[in-house]
């Protein structure tokens, strides 16, 4: 059985800052498109939205530090 090796600092920030930057746009477009996208139940998509936004933008703080470290 192969080894499965750790991804690589710099390609961890760059995936995970385009994905949570494609979370927070496709955040926007539904703040600024849906009408009324915070009424029930239409307003848990907004939420969930946000979390997976923010648990991206965290990885990518993540591998920006361990990044950093290795230089």
């Amino acid at each position: 059985m192969t080894e499965k090796k750790p991804m690589q600092p710099r390609a961890g920030l760059w995936i995970s800052g385009v994905v949570g930057a494609a979370w927070c746009g496709v955040l926007l477009f539904w703040l600024l498109v849906v009408p009324e996208p915070l009424d029930m139940p239409g307003g848990l998509v907004p939420a969930v939205m946000a979390v997976g936004a923010v648990a991206q933008l965290g990885m990518a703080a993540v591998y920006a530090v361990r990044l950093r470290a290795s230089r």
